[in-house]
């Protein structure tokens, strides 16, 4: 009896038997594909109509043939411990598995299979769900997923989900982790803000109940940075509503709006000195130049004190003309490469002079190899004695002025740090205002001078103050000297 007769014959004896037919008849007309193996030597027996249409293998093709030489198994290791399984249990169900069809391509199937014994014989009656478009629809879903996750964690904004039943986080994105931390199993206001209740913000818009969102600015006292934030109501994964908070940094904004609020005063009150800053220095050098006059007769001697005080008042009245005449400076600089620490020990013995009369002491903190900074020496010169005299002022005898350069990246930074009572953040908002000043006898002109300056040469200045003295640091953009 030839081989396929055999094959034949074990056929006709399974659809003799009632229960197999019926398994049989259910799988001729459902979506599972059915494979018949003789368990000795895994030799297949029979399959269904489905089986071929799905793997491409015509009956005829496979049948008497082991699936094991057929490469049908993806995973040769991972089918002979599903082969072992059978052997040891006689049941498997839902196994995912990999398979090759006919044709290269890869299927996914669950495959499940019982041992039955048919005249002193084994069979394994096996079943296979194929899921191959599930699994490519898992895929898909799989990238999309990751491509959403990949541009949420590029993104610079802080991006939290939050239930808002108990307030605690669903799900946050990179720049969160990196701001904040791990928020696992945190509520929301204890992770962006340390407290121990809900944000006023939050409870206002749960109180609406929109999905549209709702925006507004907050400033972080721990950390002095402002925030665009953004609440919207979303529908999550598992159908409830949950808060999705966008929160943006906006210090720099905020710092470069206050920049340019700072700049355009300073260019009214420089269109005003360009308009009557000359009118009033004339007639003071005349009212000035009579006051000497009258000073140098004889029969005037016991008017010399008063003579010299309204000559001294003159003077006061001159530097804040010619202060304000500075502000009204435009066009290109003539810059040149300088070396800034030429010009600081240039000015060495002018300033330790002022700290000597003072009872100040001064200290130098130079570093070396800086390149060369595009500048105008007269207007950095100028800045450094308005911060220098103003650090000294600050101080009480015995206080001590530091003068520091460093590079840091692509700048240099000029320091100059005293050792006076800080600043209340009221005098740090209004600071390089035109006239705002702290002194008794002050103009309020000097550091908006210095603002100007910093400005005309493309610099930032940046203020650092604590109870233990303020830093006024001049950031040079190191770029400016390389196309000077």
């Amino acid at each position: 009896m030839s081989s396929g007769d055999s094959y034949q014959r074990i056929r006709e004896q399974f659809y003799a038997n009632p229960r197999l037919r019926l398994f049989f008849k259910s799988c001729e007309v459902g979506e599972r594909l059915m494979i018949i193996h003789r368990l000795k030597d895994r030799r297949v027996i029979d399959v269904n109509k489905r089986f071929e249409e799905v793997f491409g293998y015509r009956r005829d093709e496979i049948i008497g043939r082991s699936s094991f030489d057929l490469r049908l198994w993806t995973d040769s290791s991972l089918a002979e411990a599903l082969w072992q399984k059978l052997r040891d249990d006689e049941v498997a169900r839902d196994c995912e598995m990999t398979y090759n069809a006919k044709n290269g391509d890869i299927r996914f199937g669950l495959f499940s299979a019982v041992v039955t014994m048919l005249d002193d014989e084994k069979y394994i009656f096996g079943t296979i769900m194929d899921i191959t478009q599930q699994k490519i629809a898992e895929e898909e879903l799989l990238q999309k997923h990751n491509q959403l996750l990949a541009i949420f964690d590029s993104m610079d904004a802080y991006i939290h989900v939050v239930n808002p039943d108990d307030d605690r986080i669903l799900f946050v994105n990179k720049s969160f982790t990196h701001r904040i931390g791990d928020p696992s199993g945190r509520r929301c206001y204890e992770a962006t803000r340390g407290v121990s209740h809900r944000c006023p913000e939050c409870l206002t818009q749960d109180r609406k109940k929109t999905n549209g969102p709702h925006s507004w600015e907050t400033c972080d006292e721990k950390t002095n940075r402002w925030y665009h934030c953004t609440y919207n109501r979303i529908k999550w994964s598992d159908g409830r509503w949950v808060r999705c908070m966008i929160s943006v940094d906006i210090t720099e904004q905020k710092n470069y709006q206050k920049e340019m609020a700072r700049l355009e005063r300073l260019n009214l009150i420089g269109q005003m000195a360009a308009g009557f800053g000359h009118e009033i220095r004339n007639p003071l050098t005349t009212v000035r130049g009579y006051l000497q006059y009258l000073n140098s007769k004889p029969e005037n001697g016991h008017l010399t004190q008063y003579f010299n005080l309204m000559i001294e008042e003159l003077d006061r009245a001159n530097q804040i003309v010619t202060e304000f005449l500075s502000l009204r400076k435009q066009g290109d600089l003539p810059l040149a490469h300088h070396d800034i620490n030429a010009i600081i020990q240039n000015l060495y013995p002018l300033i330790q002079s002022d700290a000597f009369t003072m009872n100040m002491q001064l200290r130098l903190e130079l570093a070396d190899d800086l390149p060369p900074l595009a500048l105008d020496e007269k207007e950095i010169r100028q800045l450094l004695l308005n911060l220098t005299r103003n650090g000294l002022e600050a101080m009480a005898p015995g206080g001590e002025l530091a003068i520091r350069t460093e590079r840091e990246d692509d700048k240099v930074i000029l320091s100059i740090r005293d050792e006076g009572s800080g600043m209340a953040q009221d005098v740090l908002d209004n600071l390089g205002i035109p006239f705002f000043t702290t002194k008794d006898y002050g103009t309020g002109l000097g550091l908006a001078v210095c603002y100007r300056i910093a400005a005309r040469h493309n610099a930032a200045i940046d203020v650092k103050s604590s109870p233990l003295g303020s830093t006024f640091m001049v950031r040079f953009k190191i770029a400016l000297a390389e196309n000077a």
